[in-house]
C-alpha cells in the first residue's frame, strides 16, 4: 500500500515531495490566485497512468494558461507521481 508521503509532484516552478507538501503548494495557489481552479479539456487513462489537458482560471472564469499534466497512480489509485507543463511568465527584470 502506497503511503501519503510516496507522492511527487513537479513543475516548472516546483518539485514537492509527499501529499502533504503537495497540498500546501495548491493551498498557496488558492492564496494567490482566489477562486482559482483547473478545466479538463481532454483526459486520458490507462495502466495506472493519465494524461490532462487543462485551463487555469480564475475565480471570474476568466482563462489565465493551459498546460497538461501527466501522473501515475499507485496500485490503490493513489496518486503517485505527476509532472505539469505549461509557460511560466518571464523574469521579471529587477
Amino acid at each position: 500500500a502506497s503511503t501519503l508521503a510516496d507522492c511527487t509532484y513537479r513543475d516548472p516552478l516546483a518539485h514537492k515531495q509527499g501529499h502533504a507538501d503537495l497540498i500546501g503548494y495548491m493551498l498557496a495557489f488558492h492564496q494567490q490566485t482566489p477562486g482559482g481552479h483547473f478545466v479538463t479539456r481532454r483526459y486520458q487513462h490507462h495502466h495506472g497512468r493519465s494524461l490532462i489537458e487543462w485551463d487555469m482560471v480564475d475565480g471570474t472564469g476568466t482563462k489565465l494558461g493551459e498546460g497538461a499534466s501527466f501522473a501515475e497512480y499507485a496500485p490503490d489509485g493513489r496518486l503517485r507521481t505527476m509532472t505539469g507543463f505549461f509557460e511560466t511568465p518571464p523574469e521579471s527584470a529587477g
